[in-house]
């Protein structure tokens, strides 16, 4: 690990001023953490990008995380359901999104005189179907976790060393990863996914994934918790209805991240 930290710090050093694409996910915050502790406040820009395809508690729990850790933070707002080839959904709707958002970034960096634009991936993410990983390349987005082989559990490690109480935080994933490909992603859809989920996680279910098929929805969680799921079972499919929502299931080979690309 040490010889991971001090790559890092080697390439953030040599970059001298940077914007990091904020997420407010383990990653991107370990990077601007490391990011602003070597570079400081003003050489470190975090552009958050809030879109409707955010879940709304991780939109103020990843505002409210850079306040509290100092971050010299932009929050910059972008209507993806307005974008006709992310709205389509699919197979590469990632890259198309992902495309928007680097632009975005890129711009309001530039504006400030920034050039070297990072992000937070890491090795593991490369093992998953990840279309926006094309849109990195294209926009001549730095990796610096990648370059100096960090991994999801090097990151957590380094957070809990440091007393940063987010360490062991759930993965999160964009809510349209929730909706069969080439199917239009509508904002009520969305909607119903947020609320649903963030009903989940408040009894104790942090692990959950609502995943749509046009009018069926597939509750993805952990196998622990089927009880829960069945105990709470009315409570759930109070959350449906008046909508398109014909039939509620619990998928019994239980939670798998990015299920809807299998």
């Amino acid at each position: 690990m040490n010889a991971k930290i001090d790559c890092l710090k080697n390439f953030l050093k040599e970059k001298k001023q940077v914007a990091i694409a904020y997420s407010g996910g383990l990653d991107s915050f370990f990077l601007s953490l490391m990011s602003k502790e070597i570079l400081g406040y003003e050489n470190t820009v975090c552009f958050f990008i809030r879109t409707e395809f955010m879940p709304v508690h991780e939109i103020e729990s990843a505002i409210d995380l850079s306040r509290n850790y100092g971050f010299n933070l932009e929050v910059l707002d972008l209507k993806m359901l307005d974008k006709d080839d992310v709205k389509a959904n699919t197979s590469q709707r990632c890259y198309y999104c992902k495309k928007q958002i680097l632009s975005l970034i890129k711009s309001e960096a530039f504006k400030k005189g920034i050039v070297n634009i990072l992000d937070g991936t890491q090795v593991d993410d490369l093992k998953d179907f990840r279309p926006g990983m094309k849109a990195l390349q294209e926009y001549g987005i730095l990796s610096p976790l990648v370059n100096c082989n960090f991994s999801k559990q090097d990151i957590r490690n380094e957070l809990r060393e440091k007393n940063i109480p987010i360490w062991n935080k759930p993965e999160m994933a964009c809510l349209a990863t929730r909706i069969q490909y080439n199917t239009e992603i509508r904002k009520e859809i969305l909607e119903l996914i947020d609320k649903t989920e963030y009903m989940l996680y408040s009894i104790g279910i942090p692990e959950a994934r609502v995943r749509i098929h046009n009018d069926i929805a597939r509750i993805e969680v952990l196998k622990p918790v089927f009880q829960s799921i069945m105990e709470n079972r009315e409570r759930i499919l109070n959350m449906f209805e008046n909508t398109q929502i014909n039939h509620v299931c619990l998928d019994l080979t239980g939670y798998r991240k990015g299920s809807m690309d299998l």
